[in-house]
Order: C-alpha cells, then structure tokens, then sequence
C-alpha cells in the first residue's frame, strides 16, 4: 500500500494543529486550576477567621 508525500504531509499539519490546540486548552486548564487553588486558599483563610469568631463569641457567653 502506498501514500502519497501529500497526503502524509497534510495528515503531519493536521495532527500538528490538533497538537497545538490540546496544548492551548491544557494551559487554560492549568490557569483554571491555579485560580481555584487561590480560590480555596482564601476561603480557607475566612472559615479560620469564622470559626476564630465564633469561639470568641462563645467564650463570653
């Protein structure tokens, strides 16, 4: 079976392009990923302060 240089050339560009893309939508990901640990480190950081609060409250009534 034989294939034309063409055909594998277009197929190289193809995956290329769907290379490039996968790595774009990781990137995307990894940002996505990194806001939400940012996110969970700050709401971490207020239910502390809460729950700080709270004991606070209790230990004048």
């Amino acid at each position: 079976m034989t294939v034309c240089k063409s055909c594998l050339t277009e197929q190289h560009k193809r995956l290329q392009e769907i290379a490039h893309g996968q790595e774009r939508h990781i990137e995307e990901l990894q940002d996505q990923l990194e806001s939400t640990k940012e996110e969970l480190r700050k709401v971490s950081r207020d239910l502390e302060s809460l729950q700080s609060d709270i004991r606070a409250t209790l230990e004048t009534i």
